[in-house]
């Protein structure tokens, strides 16, 4: 059932063009100022937009720094509904009317364009996550070499220089993260880092997603951004699947909770009373780790929101 009590303007974002409809009337705009400026022009009321990597970026700061209500939604969550619906044609002024009726029927949580240091150290994480699978490929191509007869020597030097290279601008940018943060959210960065097994990354990692915890409303909505929510498969008696996370979020700070988890498991009170717990129990270890890192999670989002030291006697609790 549809309501009409919002005023809704939806948008599908391409890399070139915007496609609009209000319910209404459609609208067809170039993905630039020019085209921004038209938008706001011929429409008003809550502009709604799926996350496109980076194409929905400029328009989203344009319409939040203009003063209106701006939502920016999980396109997956936009794509079952369409599926409910049984909709078969995609096209960008379908995409459109979709996203508009999604905004009418759902919650939208208000969308707060992040500071220019949340951006850059985004960057430098997105950057160096690439820089760091270059450096596990060519250290594996070393420990090939290892195992031949003949080497071109060539090969191995120009590959060392490769890997020089690498560990330096690594360094730098982590180094500049840092920085950023130390400038921009140092009391945040230091609460959070009180957490047990929380080490600078982490907790550096965590204030970016989070645009400083703004962006979610609680831990739960955080740990199924991040994707280590667990799924549960089943159904009747005939149905009864292993449970598994959902997969579908940030794999990235996944990596780095699940290497935070294997020193919490040991290190931080709360954490390693839930997983002696759960391998007690007989769970698998790996099952035991996510539920650490879920933990790990609602400790940060408390920290973080709240922003006070951690206390290991209020946690075990």
């Amino acid at each position: 059932m549809r309501t009409n009590l919002k005023k809704i303007v939806g948008i599908d974002v391409s890399k070139l063009t915007i496609d609009v409809y209000d319910g209404r009337n459609y609208y067809h705009f170039t993905n630039n100022y020019v085209g921004f400026k038209q938008l706001l022009k011929q429409t008003k009321g809550h502009y709604v937009m799926e996350a496109t990597g980076s194409y929905h970026v400029q328009l989203a700061s344009y319409i939040f720094d203009k003063g209106y209500d701006i939502s920016v939604v999980n396109p997956l969550s936009v794509k079952r509904f369409s599926q409910m619906k049984f909709i078969r044609a995609k096209t960008d002024k379908q995409d459109a009317a979709m996203i508009y009726e999604y905004a009418q029927i759902n919650n939208l949580q208000l969308w707060e364009a992040p500071k220019d240091y949340i951006v850059k150290i985004k960057q430098i994480f997105t950057a160096t996550d690439l820089m760091l699978k270059h450096r596990s490929s060519y250290n594996n191509q070393m420990e090939a070499f290892a195992q031949m007869k003949v080497v071109e020597q060539q090969v191995v030097a120009s590959i060392q220089e490769q890997l020089a290279t690498l560990n330096t601008s690594i360094k730098m940018l982590e180094d500049k993260a840092k920085q950023l943060v130390l400038e921009n959210a140092k009391e945040l960065y230091q609460k959070l880092t009180t957490i047990p097994s929380i080490g600078s990354k982490t907790a550096m990692m965590l204030i970016a997603i989070t645009n400083e915890f703004k962006n979610f409303s609680n831990s739960k909505q955080l740990s199924s951004y991040v994707g280590i929510c667990p799924r549960i498969y089943q159904s009747g008696t005939s149905v009864n699947g292993k449970g598994r996370i959902c997969k579908m979020g940030m794999g990235q700070m996944r990596k780095t909770l699940f290497m935070a988890s294997l020193s919490a498991s040991r290190y931080n009170a709360a954490c390693q009373q839930m997983f002696d717990r759960l391998v007690e129990k007989g769970k698998p270890k790996k099952v035991a780790l996510v539920a650490v890192m879920n933990k790990l999670i609602k400790q940060a989002f408390a920290i973080g929101t709240k922003l006070e030291n951690y206390n290991e006697e209020k946690f075990n609790l």
